[in-house]
């Protein structure tokens, strides 16, 4: 049944947050449990998330989203809509590669604007997705430590995340084949002469990321792990995740400057930095590829002050406001809106439900 909108669908703001990838990975899910090739769980249900039904879904739903968005991306945000939160490692590319060009050449051989793909292409796509032994991603839980909460907002209109993605991604394979070319003029050099490292600046940028992505991590799952008891051990956590996400942020910002993208433009700079000036908030920035549609925020859930949980929220909602307010006086477009999405935890990705049309 078609839902009733406000806009054409054509119209509505994407909110950069992952929502192609849901309706993607919901549609899977769908489908393949209507003809009971997998059974998933209901909400609330505490089924193991690793079983071979998510891992079915996971495969085919990577393979469906890249060929819609015409690239291999990170594949984070369909094993998210998948698992829920967690720390993801990606599947090698050669895995699915074969499949889509499979799939590409079937499509442009069509005829008077059908889509279909051949029967071999079919029997292909299916051996591909449930090799689960060829599959090399690696899942890993992830939670936010007790006391921090995430807050999400839209910011106007989106923007294209697979032409920037494409960008970033253009961008790190010359960086690398300029890497190769100076490691081989280095291996040919003369002897005896004084090498410095032949690291590029963007090399550089991607490898302390990585270094970043992984001190968070582990961050994250101390203060899960061995908890919170002691205001200081609390106050030490927090600033060790905002140091590690500022660092996150100046790495992304300057990638995204040697690649020609908005990864994070001086306007999200701004607001991202003026949100961090509120009491309570531990760090914020851009989520996924970045650009101008969305901020995320990760606050203290009580700053001890009072027994409201929502305070904080609130204050930073009010923020937002008054921001928007300004930039409307200025004769600036600029409507940050927040979201009431929340943090799932660990295995609350794909669930089955009954709707009530």
């Amino acid at each position: 049944k078609k839902a009733k909108t406000v806009k054409k669908i054509v119209e509505v703001n994407k909110t950069g947050l992952g929502s192609s990838a849901a309706l993607v990975t919901s549609l899977v899910g769908a489908l393949l449990a209507y003809f009971n090739v997998v059974s998933i769980p209901a909400a609330g249900n505490k089924k193991e998330v690793n079983n071979k039904d998510f891992k079915l879904v996971h495969n085919l739903a990577q393979i469906c989203h890249s060929f819609a968005q015409g690239k291999i991306g990170s594949g984070f945000d369909v094993s998210a809509a998948v698992y829920g939160s967690h720390v993801y490692t990606r599947f090698d590319k050669s895995i699915i590669a074969f499949v889509m060009d499979q799939l590409s050449n079937d499509l442009a051989q069509c005829q008077d604007g059908q889509k279909v793909i051949m029967v071999n292409t079919g029997l292909k796509l299916w051996n591909c997705v449930s090799d689960f032994d060829k599959w090399n991603a690696e899942v890993e839980q992830l939670a936010l430590p007790p006391g921090i909460q995430v807050l999400m907002a839209d910011i106007c209109g989106g923007s294209e995340s697979p032409s920037m993605a494409k960008k970033v991604l253009a961008w790190k394979k010359n960086e690398e084949e300029e890497k190769k070319v100076a490691d081989e003029s280095e291996v040919g050099g003369v002897s005896g002469s004084t090498s410095t490292s032949t690291c590029t600046s963007g090399a550089r940028e991607w490898l302390e990321l990585q270094k970043v992505n992984i001190s968070l991590k582990n961050l994250f799952q101390k203060g899960c792990v061995d908890g919170i008891s002691r205001i200081e051990d609390e106050n030490s956590l927090m600033d060790a995740i905002r140091r590690s996400i500022l660092d996150s942020r100046k790495y992304l910002k300057a990638m995204g400057e040697s690649a020609g993208v908005p990864i994070e433009p001086d306007e999200q700079t701004k607001l991202a930095d003026d949100t961090m000036g509120i009491p309570g908030v531990i760090a914020a920035g851009i989520p996924g590829a970045g650009g101008y549609d969305a901020l995320f925020v990760l606050y203290k859930e009580n700053d001890g002050s009072s027994s409201d949980t929502t305070a904080i929220r609130d204050t930073i909602g009010q923020f937002w406001m008054d921001w928007c307010d300004q930039r409307k006086k200025d004769g600036k477009r600029g409507v940050v809106c927040p979201l009431s999405c929340k943090c799932a935890e660990f295995g609350q990705g794909l669930k089955h439900s009954t709707l009530e049309w």
